[in-house]
């Protein structure tokens, strides 16, 4: 077997072994902390949804800045994602507030 095609085989090894490490990496993460995730996410939802219906849109983009700057982790960012999303579907419109 010529060496080109030696190496070629152990890249491709060592790609398919990486790729199971991280799938398998993944399943894990996924069973360890899943529901705890979705529950997070689902009560960030709802906090965002009662705050909307306290205000306007603009009142929500300053809470949803407030938080983001609050933020210490990935995770907390995806979580004002959600805050933000669940309170302006639920607020009331800001007049002038998408034009620019």
């Amino acid at each position: 077997m010529p060496t080109w095609a030696k190496v070629l085989l152990i890249v491709f090894v060592l790609l398919v072994l990486l790729v199971a490490g991280v799938v398998s990496f993944g399943v894990y993460v996924w069973r360890q902390h899943g529901p705890q995730l979705i529950e997070s996410g689902k009560q960030t939802l709802t906090e965002g949804s009662e705050y909307g219906k306290t205000t306007d849109n603009q009142g929500c983009l300053t809470e949803g800045v407030a938080r983001h700057r609050q933020s210490q982790g990935f995770g907390d960012l995806i979580k004002t994602n959600l805050f933000l999303r669940a309170c302006l579907d639920a607020s009331r419109p800001t007049p002038g507030f998408c034009d620019d």
